[in-house]
């Protein structure tokens, strides 16, 4: 009885979170280390023109400041910076779909309208999207470097709390770290009229009566269903389905802002707006120079599927806004600023990327961006499969082309110094929610296999710690900045 308690003590806490370890990096192909771009390349630089570090979530966000990892092994692994991270001021979408006066889309689930309260007005626009600046100083560099960290988990809450939860808690049982999270009073955000730093979706009252509900499921279980499985596999439908549109035009309007943010106008002040809009991309877009802000995407998960599609100069996918007097300034505005970042980045790293799974929902027939049809077309618009939403195989394609464009009008028949878009794909063989990507045409595809946690006698590591340790694995984070 002793030696079974013990074996189950053993996996339990195996299962629900292991010690970090850290192994060697293991290259997919030997030799592809040699020659890597990294961000350590691009803060190498002898005037002080700002780094930006596009920082996309993943799948099973528990609210903001999901960078603050990633931002403290920069500091403490790498061990570069010269101060302590300075929060430079929160963005939100604000126009179109996501205007403080906008009227929420006319989504149902399971046939019932998503938002139907009296609260609708409050309760969408503490579904938008939104960007925290980030600047620190490192040793040895004149480049500011800036952590743009977008935060698209606002717009898939409601939906998460107030129908996945609940049904969890009574079929599976309560998740009371869930039910807690949901049922969080309103906090109003101070420098940003009418949002919300926090919302209630789910009433005291209401959380307490689920947290109350009996625990149907074996412990283990019970916890990876309610969690990883429910509370984060569910973004990847809602990010692929009907609400993609709408969640792809938020990234793409903070995109725009973290262009627009110059972290030399805020640096040493009081005011968080300091950097709004200070910086002048248009000028630099308009004469091509190279000598200009750099961009680095790091994502995590589905991040990588969502700020590739969300980067994309097609108009495919775009919401259908309500139209209003500066929407059209506003869509050019917001396109050119999209074009701006996709000329300037050449490194994109993907922690537990998600791509080969979700070209399964991307099927494509002879290369075309048609649908494969079975029998007589029975499409209502026959338009609808010519505006199917692209691969990610073909967005980052488009991608490394705009890049690529950019390269030969700054270094005209200079080869080596027209860098390739290069992917940087980070997994742990262990991590049930990463693949290794394929090779990609126009991109030089690096696949890096790591260790997050502890295996224990090489039966099991803990699933949610091969997920989400990338971002404090040493080596991870001595690779991306040129230090191996």
């Amino acid at each position: 009885m002793q030696v079974r308690g013990c074996i189950s003590a053993l996996l339990s806490v195996a299962l629900l979170g292991g010690t970090t370890a850290h192994a060697k990096v293991v290259e997919d192909v030997p030799g592809s280390l040699e020659g890597m771009e990294t961000v350590w390349d691009a803060l190498k630089t002898a005037d002080q023109r700002p780094v930006h570090i596009l920082y996309m979530h993943g799948i099973n966000s528990l609210g903001s400041d999901d960078s603050q990892v990633f931002r403290d092994s920069i500091c403490k692994v790498a061990h570069l910076c010269e101060s302590k991270w300075q929060k430079a001021g929160t963005e939100y979408a604000d126009y179109g779909p996501y205007a403080l006066d906008a009227t929420p889309p006319t989504l149902e689930y399971l046939g019932v309208p998503i938002w139907t309260s009296e609260n609708d007005a409050a309760e969408w626009r503490a579904s938008a999207p939104f960007v925290t600046h980030y600047v620190v100083r490192l040793r040895g560099h004149n480049a500011i470097l800036v952590l743009d960290e977008i935060n698209w988990w606002p717009l898939v809450l409601k939906l998460k709390c107030e129908r996945i939860v609940p049904g969890d808690s009574h079929l599976a049982g309560p998740n009371r770290s869930l039910l807690s999270f949901c049922s969080l009073p309103n906090k109003d955000d101070p420098d940003n009229a009418k949002r919300f730093k926090q919302y209630q979706w789910l009433t005291e009252k209401q959380a307490s009566d689920l947290g109350h509900m009996p625990n149907r499921a074996a412990l283990i279980n019970r916890g990876l269903k309610t969690g990883l499985e429910d509370w984060g596999f569910s973004d990847v439908f809602l990010g692929i389905g009907p609400l993609r549109p709408v969640l792809e035009e938020g990234i793409r309007q903070l995109i725009a802002k973290s262009a627009a943010f110059d972290p030399r106008a805020s640096a040493g002040t009081k005011s968080v707006h300091e950097g709004r809009q200070a910086y002048n991309w248009q000028e630099h877009l308009q004469s091509g120079k190279s000598d200009d802000q750099v961009f680095v995407a790091v994502t995590h998960s589905m991040g990588s599927f969502l700020i590739l599609d969300s980067l994309d100069l097609g108009t495919a996918n775009r919401a259908k806004a309500a139209p209003h007097s500066l929407q059209a300034q506003q869509d050019s505005i917001e396109v050119q600023a999209l074009q701006y970042v996709a000329e300037r980045t050449s490194l994109i790293y993907f922690f537990a990327n998600q791509v080969p799974i979700l070209e399964l929902a991307n099927l494509k027939s002879d290369g075309s961006s048609q649908a494969a049809a079975i029998g007589p077309d029975t499409s209502p618009d026959p338009k609808a499969a010519q505006t199917a939403p692209a691969s990610e195989t073909e967005l980052i394609s488009r991608w490394a082309q705009v890049h690529a464009a950019f390269e030969n009008r700054v270094h005209p028949n200079d080869a080596v110094e027209q860098p390739k878009i290069q992917v940087v794909a980070f997994s742990d063989p262990s991590d049930l929610l990463t693949w290794r990507v394929p090779k990609l045409r126009d991109v030089d595809v690096v696949n890096l296999y790591v260790q997050n946690g502890l295996h224990w006698f090489w039966l099991l590591e803990s699933p949610t710690t091969a997920h989400d340790n990338y971002a404090k694995n040493r080596d991870v984070i001595h690779v991306m900045f040129g230090k191996q």
